[in-house]
This record gives C-alpha cells, sequence and structure tokens, in this order.
C-alpha cells in the first residue's frame, strides 16, 4: 500500500491539501514501511494533485482538511480519504 501526506513546514501535515506543494509517500507492507520519500507537486491545484498521487501509484491520502470538490475527486478515483488528521508527517 501507498499512502500520500501533504507536506507542510517543520514536518508537519499541511493543513490545506489543495495547496500542497509536497507529499510525503509511504510504501507499506502490512504494518512495516519499506521506504518513503517526498515527492514534488509541479502543478498547482486538483489536476497537479491527482496528476502525482496517480504517476506515485498512491492508494490512500492522508490530510487535515481538504476542500469538498477535491474530496470528492479523490473518492472518485477510487483513493482512500482520511482527513482531520493534523501533527507531524512521520507522526
Amino acid at each position: 500500500m501507498r499512502i500520500a501526506i501533504p507536506c507542510g513546514e517543520e514536518g508537519k501535515i499541511r493543513r490545506d491539501l489543495s495547496g500542497c506543494t509536497a507529499f510525503r509517500i509511504f510504501e507499506l507492507e502490512g504494518q512495516e514501511i519499506l521506504r518513503d520519500y517526498e515527492m514534488p507537486v509541479l502543478e498547482p491545484g486538483e489536476k497537479g494533485i491527482l496528476s502525482i498521487l496517480a504517476a506515485c501509484r498512491v492508494d490512500a491520502v492522508i490530510c487535515c482538511e481538504a476542500q469538498r470538490l477535491l474530496k470528492l475527486a479523490l473518492l472518485g478515483q477510487g483513493y482512500l480519504l482520511h482527513s482531520g488528521v493534523m501533527g507531524t508527517v512521520e507522526q
């Protein structure tokens, strides 16, 4: 499974997913992290976010907040979405 978390300042989860400029991608097997890396969002907005998630073959997104239309787009594309999460990316 691959999980994407929007990166913010000082390693924190970015509050607004729509303005995300980079994701931290975690590749998991069971509960073990096999690897993680940061991937920049090269095109701003919904199109850029969906593009990078598809390119990285992400299964789920963990975020603090996502605008309604972006939530619908993510769910429509088959991504699992967990919102309302705050703290650092490492947590």
